[in-house]
Protein backbone atom coordinates (compact mmCIF):
# COMPACT_ATOMS: atom_id res chain seq x y z
CA UNK A 1 0.00 0.00 0.00
CA UNK A 2 1.49 3.31 -1.00
CA UNK A 3 1.06 6.60 0.79
CA UNK A 4 -1.48 7.81 -1.70
CA UNK A 5 -3.71 4.77 -1.15
CA UNK A 6 -3.76 5.12 2.65
CA UNK A 7 -6.83 6.72 4.18
CA UNK A 8 -6.55 10.36 5.28
CA UNK A 9 -6.81 9.50 8.97
CA UNK A 10 -3.77 7.20 8.79
CA UNK A 11 -1.73 9.86 7.02
CA UNK A 12 -2.54 12.34 9.79
CA UNK A 13 -1.52 9.86 12.51
CA UNK A 14 1.73 9.02 10.69
CA UNK A 15 2.49 12.74 10.25
CA UNK A 16 1.95 13.42 13.99
CA UNK A 17 4.13 10.41 14.83
CA UNK A 18 6.96 11.70 12.63
CA UNK A 19 6.77 15.16 14.24
CA UNK A 20 6.85 13.61 17.77
CA UNK A 21 9.87 11.43 16.89
CA UNK A 22 11.76 14.39 15.40
CA UNK A 23 10.94 16.50 18.49
CA UNK A 24 12.09 13.74 20.84
CA UNK A 25 15.36 13.34 18.94
CA UNK A 26 15.94 17.10 19.02
CA UNK A 27 15.39 17.29 22.81
CA UNK A 28 17.62 14.26 23.39
CA UNK A 29 20.51 15.56 21.29
CA UNK A 30 20.26 19.21 22.45
CA UNK A 31 19.63 19.37 26.23
CA UNK A 32 18.30 22.69 27.42
CA UNK A 33 20.68 25.24 28.91
CA UNK A 34 18.52 25.72 32.04
CA UNK A 35 19.32 22.28 33.45
CA UNK A 36 22.40 22.23 35.67
CA UNK A 37 24.87 19.51 35.13
CA UNK A 38 26.48 17.80 38.10
CA UNK A 39 29.20 19.64 39.95
CA UNK A 40 32.75 18.42 39.84
CA UNK A 41 33.60 16.44 43.00
CA UNK A 42 35.98 19.10 44.36
CA UNK A 43 33.34 21.85 44.03
CA UNK A 44 30.67 19.63 45.62
CA UNK A 45 32.98 18.91 48.60
CA UNK A 46 33.73 22.64 48.98
CA UNK A 47 30.04 23.56 48.99
CA UNK A 48 29.23 20.73 51.42
CA UNK A 49 32.00 21.98 53.74
CA UNK A 50 30.63 25.53 53.61
CA UNK A 51 27.12 24.27 54.37
CA UNK A 52 28.39 22.18 57.32
CA UNK A 53 30.33 25.15 58.72
CA UNK A 54 27.29 27.40 58.33
CA UNK A 55 25.05 24.85 60.03
CA UNK A 56 27.47 24.49 62.96
CA UNK A 57 27.63 28.30 63.33
CA UNK A 58 23.81 28.57 63.32
CA UNK A 59 23.47 25.79 65.91
CA UNK A 60 26.03 27.49 68.17
CA UNK A 61 24.20 30.81 67.82
CA UNK A 62 20.88 29.13 68.62
CA UNK A 63 22.42 27.54 71.71
CA UNK A 64 23.79 30.91 72.81
CA UNK A 65 20.49 32.74 72.25
CA UNK A 66 18.12 30.16 73.77
CA UNK A 67 18.83 31.06 77.44
CA UNK A 68 18.53 34.78 76.64
CA UNK A 69 15.19 34.20 74.93
CA UNK A 70 14.00 32.15 77.88
CA UNK A 71 14.45 35.22 80.07
CA UNK A 72 12.07 37.16 77.80
CA UNK A 73 9.21 34.67 78.17
CA UNK A 74 6.64 34.28 80.89
CA UNK A 75 6.15 30.70 82.02
CA UNK A 76 2.57 29.50 82.05
CA UNK A 77 -0.48 29.96 79.87
CA UNK A 78 -1.19 33.47 78.58
CA UNK A 79 -4.67 33.39 80.11
CA UNK A 80 -3.16 33.12 83.61
CA UNK A 81 -0.48 35.71 82.94
CA UNK A 82 -2.84 38.43 81.66
CA UNK A 83 -4.09 39.59 85.10
CA UNK A 84 -0.49 39.97 86.31
CA UNK A 85 0.47 41.96 83.21
CA UNK A 86 -2.59 44.21 83.56
CA UNK A 87 -1.73 44.84 87.23
CA UNK A 88 1.89 45.62 86.34
CA UNK A 89 0.89 48.07 83.58
CA UNK A 90 -1.65 49.79 85.86
CA UNK A 91 0.91 50.07 88.68
CA UNK A 92 3.48 51.53 86.29
CA UNK A 93 0.90 54.04 85.03
CA UNK A 94 0.00 55.04 88.58
CA UNK A 95 3.68 55.57 89.45
CA UNK A 96 4.03 57.68 86.28
CA UNK A 97 0.99 59.79 87.23
CA UNK A 98 -1.22 58.53 84.41
CA UNK A 99 -4.80 57.28 84.34
CA UNK A 100 -5.37 54.51 81.81
CA UNK A 101 -8.64 54.88 79.95
CA UNK A 102 -8.65 51.38 78.49
CA UNK A 103 -6.76 48.11 78.81
CA UNK A 104 -8.15 45.54 76.41
CA UNK A 105 -6.64 42.08 75.87
CA UNK A 106 -6.66 40.92 72.26
CA UNK A 107 -6.68 37.42 70.83
CA UNK A 108 -3.51 35.44 71.36
CA UNK A 109 -1.55 33.76 68.61
CA UNK A 110 -0.05 30.35 69.32
CA UNK A 111 2.88 28.58 67.74
CA UNK A 112 3.77 25.29 69.36
CA UNK A 113 4.19 25.81 73.11
CA UNK A 114 4.67 29.59 72.68
CA UNK A 115 1.88 32.15 72.72
CA UNK A 116 2.02 35.81 71.73
CA UNK A 117 -0.51 37.81 73.70
CA UNK A 118 -1.30 41.44 72.92
CA UNK A 119 -3.30 44.10 74.70
CA UNK A 120 -4.38 47.59 73.72
CA UNK A 121 -3.74 50.46 76.13
CA UNK A 122 -5.30 53.92 75.74
CA UNK A 123 -4.76 57.03 77.80
CA UNK A 124 -4.61 60.81 77.58
CA UNK A 125 -1.89 62.83 79.27
CA UNK A 126 0.69 65.52 78.90
CA UNK A 127 3.35 64.61 76.33
CA UNK A 128 6.05 65.00 79.00
CA UNK A 129 4.41 62.28 81.14
CA UNK A 130 3.60 59.90 78.31
CA UNK A 131 7.11 59.43 76.93
CA UNK A 132 8.77 58.33 80.22
CA UNK A 133 5.88 55.90 80.77
CA UNK A 134 6.49 54.39 77.33
CA UNK A 135 10.20 54.00 78.04
CA UNK A 136 9.40 52.25 81.34
CA UNK A 137 6.98 49.90 79.59
CA UNK A 138 9.62 48.77 77.14
CA UNK A 139 12.42 48.51 79.68
CA UNK A 140 14.92 45.87 78.49
CA UNK A 141 14.77 44.24 81.94
CA UNK A 142 11.03 43.68 81.46
CA UNK A 143 9.25 41.29 79.17
CA UNK A 144 6.84 43.69 77.46
CA UNK A 145 7.23 45.03 73.93
CA UNK A 146 5.43 47.95 72.31
CA UNK A 147 4.13 46.63 68.99
CA UNK A 148 2.20 49.63 67.76
CA UNK A 149 2.09 53.21 68.96
CA UNK A 150 -0.15 56.09 67.97
CA UNK A 151 0.28 59.50 69.60
CA UNK A 152 -2.21 62.16 68.52
CA UNK A 153 -2.80 65.72 69.57
CA UNK A 154 -6.00 67.68 68.92
CA UNK A 155 -4.04 70.94 68.56
CA UNK A 156 -0.44 71.30 67.34
CA UNK A 157 0.30 73.84 70.09
CA UNK A 158 -1.18 71.72 72.87
CA UNK A 159 1.03 69.40 74.92
CA UNK A 160 -1.94 67.17 75.72
CA UNK A 161 -1.89 63.94 73.69
CA UNK A 162 -4.05 60.87 73.21
CA UNK A 163 -1.97 57.71 73.19
CA UNK A 164 -2.99 54.32 71.89
CA UNK A 165 -0.49 51.51 72.02
CA UNK A 166 -0.42 47.79 71.59
CA UNK A 167 1.71 45.84 74.04
CA UNK A 168 2.85 42.28 73.41
CA UNK A 169 4.34 39.61 75.60
CA UNK A 170 5.27 36.01 75.01
CA UNK A 171 4.48 33.01 77.20
CA UNK A 172 5.59 29.43 77.23
CA UNK A 173 3.02 26.90 78.38
CA UNK A 174 5.18 24.68 80.58
CA UNK A 175 2.60 21.87 80.75
CA UNK A 176 2.55 21.54 76.95
CA UNK A 177 6.36 21.85 76.85
CA UNK A 178 6.67 18.67 78.93
CA UNK A 179 7.10 20.15 82.43
CA UNK A 180 4.55 18.89 84.96
CA UNK A 181 2.28 21.40 86.63
CA UNK A 182 3.03 21.62 90.37
CA UNK A 183 -0.71 21.68 91.25
CA UNK A 184 -1.30 18.22 89.77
Amino acid sequence: MTMSTRPTRERIVIGIGVVVIIGALWLTLNPSQGVKSQLPPAEARRQAGEATTSLARLRAETGRMTPALGGMLYDGPAEKMMPKIVDDVQALATRSGLHLRELKPLRQKRQGDLARQTLTVRFASDFGQAIPFLYKLEDPAGKLVIDKLNIASSDPKSRSVDVELQLAFFTRDMVKAGVKDERQ
